[in-house]
Parts: C-alpha cells; structure tokens; sequence
C-alpha cells in the first residue's frame, strides 16, 4: 500500500534580485563621488551620523568621549533620528544635535517609494551649507547615510568598506564582524583622530546617560505616586521592543 501522506517536496523561493540589483546601482551611483580623502584633513567640523534608537544610541557614547578627549578644538555635530535626540542631547562632548527622520528606522509604515530621496537631496542641501570638512558614518551598513555625506560634499568621509556603504566613502576600513558596537564605533573614531585603535569593552569604556536634579526629583514622585517608597527595592521589566528580533 502506498504512503497515504507523502512527505511535502519543500518549495524554494526564487533567489531575490532585490539586493544585487542594489548593490549595482550603487556602485554606479558612486562612481560620481570618486575623490580621495585629503591628505592632511583640518578636521575642524565633523558631522557624525547614526540613525539608531536607544541602545546603539548609548553604545556610541564612549566613542564621543574619545573624541571629545583626541581632538578637544574640533566641532562635533552629531546627526541622530528625532527618536534619538533625548539620548545625546546633553552629552557635554558634541556642540550640536541634529535630528533627520532616517527612511527605514522612523518605525512607520512606508510611504511613497521617492520619499526617501527627496529627504535625501532636501538633507544633503541643509548639510552641504554647514562647511563640514569631515564625516563619519558609525553605522557599518548604512549607506544612505554615507551617500547623503557624498551628496552634501563633504570632502572627507570616513566609514566600513561594506559592499552598500563603501561607493561613498573615501577613507574606510574593513568591517570586523563579531565585534562589540562600541568597539565598532571607537575604531572609526580612532581612524578618525589618527590614534591608536583601543582594547575596548563595554567595562573598559562605561556608556553615559546625563541625569539632572529634575530628572531625579520626577522619578521620585512618579515612584511615590506607585506607592513606592525610598529604599524599597526594585525590578523592571521592559518586554516590548521595536522589531520582531528584539522581542521575547
């Protein structure tokens, strides 16, 4: 008698054009922005771009006291998402927080397919009148940001020679996997400021959250209000996340 259920032939999708199709018109796009680094960069106006949310957001932290320490005379402005603001905005080691609503991180639905590259040239436009000598893109794959440093003409653009990202940048390194993200974000800054590359752990290089009088004097009430009192232990718990990896 026959096998009344066979085993299902599992199906295979069909490999995704998607992306190599990308890489292809990025190459080509970059082409456009073939210069070289300067040789001896001033450095004295660098831009710092990171799309991310909160945790890499605090990972980037010990690497803005580094530079803060290497280079003390540069202006540092730092180019976050509006989500990212409350983070690094009282960091004592950048001049200035910009936000930019980065296409992929806003949580959002989609909207138009051009509405990235209009926010593209619109952003590049703001930024190239700004005079930055130099940019550095923390992120290792993110090459809209790397193309938005090329648009903005910024001579000198420092980032990881991913595949995506490396068209726009002219002064890269070789992305390491398995690296720590502060690690990650200290050797560009290193490359940066032409100093030695740290041994670097989150123990080694702490991450910083400002926290003021008022901050404290709300937690407080807020915690009062819970029916908690001082000295009373506690556990929190933070399940939710923005992306299905991140989950529990």
């Amino acid at each position: 008698m026959g096998n009344l259920f066979p085993t299902p032939i599992p199906k295979t999708d069909p490999p995704s054009l998607r992306k190599p199709l990308r890489l292809l018109l990025l190459r080509l796009l970059g082409l456009a922005f073939n210069t070289p680094a300067q040789p001896h960069p001033v450095n004295r106006r660098v831009l710092l771009i990171r799309p991310d949310h909160l945790g890499d957001l605090l990972f980037v932290t010990p690497a803005l006291r580094t530079l803060r320490a290497q280079m003390p005379d540069a202006h540092v402005t730092l180019l976050v998402g509006p989500w990212g603001k409350p983070v690094v905005e009282r960091s004592p080691y950048v001049d200035e927080v910009q936000t930019l609503a980065f296409p992929g991180f806003t949580r959002r639905p989609k909207g138009s397919p051009l509405a990235p590259y209009t926010r593209l040239w619109e952003a590049a436009r703001h930024l190239r009148m700004q005079d930055f000598d130099t940019a550095v893109i923390l992120r290792f794959d993110h090459w809209w940001g790397a193309l938005l440093a090329a648009l903005a003409r910024i001579p000198r653009r420092i980032g990881y020679t991913v595949p995506e990202v490396r068209p726009f940048v002219n002064d890269g390194l070789p992305y390491l996997s398995g690296r720590h993200e502060v690690a990650q974000n200290l050797r560009l800054i290193a490359h940066l400021a032409a100093a030695p590359e740290p041994e670097a752990s989150p123990q080694q290089f702490p991450l910083e959250f400002p926290i003021t009088d008022a901050d404290r004097q709300w937690a407080d009430a807020f915690l009062r209000a819970q029916g908690v009192m001082p000295g009373e232990r506690l556990a929190v718990l933070q399940p939710g996340s923005g992306a299905p990896v991140k989950l529990w």
